[in-house]
C-alpha cells in the first residue's frame, strides 16, 4: 500500500456573470485517486450538494463523486487543510432511527470519524456538517440546514486508470 499527497491547487474561472473558484487537493493511493474539490455554492440543501457532486464527477472519465467523506485521518487532514474552518456538509448518511448508525456516502462502512463530544444526538438530524461553531469536529444537523453551509466533493478515480509514470513522477518524494 502506498499513499502520496499533492499540494492544493486553486482554479478561478470567470464568465460574464459569475466567478467560480475551486480548490483541489489530491491523494493517490494503491486503491486509486481521491480528489477533494471545494465548491463555492452556499446554503444548498444536502440533497442538492449530493446531486452536484455526482454531476461534477461525470465531467471526468471513470470517476464517481460524493459529498466529501473520509476513509482515514490522512484524507481528513488533507481535506481540512483545504477548507480550514469553513462550515460544510459531509457525505455521511444515517441508515436507521438509531442515531449512531451512519455509512459513508458510497454506502461503505465508516472507518474514520471526528464526532464532536455528545454527537450524533438527534435522529431528526440525519445529516452531518463540520465547522459548526468553528470546530474541526462533526455535528449532526437537519438536511435542510442553511446557516452558511458550503460543501466539497470527493471525486474517486479507479486505480486501474492511474498510469505508473504519473505515480512515479509525482509520488517519488512524498510517500507516507
Amino acid at each position: 500500500f502506498y499513499s502520496c499527497r499533492f499540494e492544493s491547487s486553486t482554479l478561478t474561472t470567470k464568465t460574464s456573470t459569475t466567478t467560480t473558484t475551486t480548490t483541489t487537493t489530491t491523494t493517490v493511493t494503491s486503491a486509486g485517486s481521491v480528489r477533494f474539490v471545494q465548491m463555492d455554492e452556499e446554503n444548498l440543501p444536502f440533497s442538492q450538494a449530493k446531486e452536484n457532486c455526482t454531476s461534477l464527477a461525470l465531467t471526468f472519465p471513470n470517476t464517481v463523486g460524493f459529498v466529501s467523506f473520509f476513509r482515514n485521518e490522512l484524507e481528513w487532514d488533507q481535506y481540512h487543510d483545504t477548507i480550514r474552518h469553513r462550515r460544510e456538509w459531509l457525505g455521511y448518511d444515517q441508515i436507521s432511527d438509531d442515531i449512531n448508525e451512519y455509512v459513508n456516502a458510497d454506502g461503505s462502512e465508516i472507518t474514520f470519524s471526528m464526532w464532536h463530544r455528545g454527537q450524533p444526538n438527534n435522529r431528526e438530524q440525519p445529516c452531518v456538517v463540520t465547522g459548526y461553531a468553528y470546530r474541526r469536529t462533526w455535528d449532526d444537523v437537519p438536511c435542510d440546514y442553511a446557516d452558511h453551509v458550503f460543501y466539497s466533493c470527493r471525486l474517486e478515480m479507479s486505480k486501474l486508470l492511474l498510469l505508473v509514470p504519473f505515480v512515479t513522477l509525482y509520488c517519488k518524494n512524498e510517500v507516507f
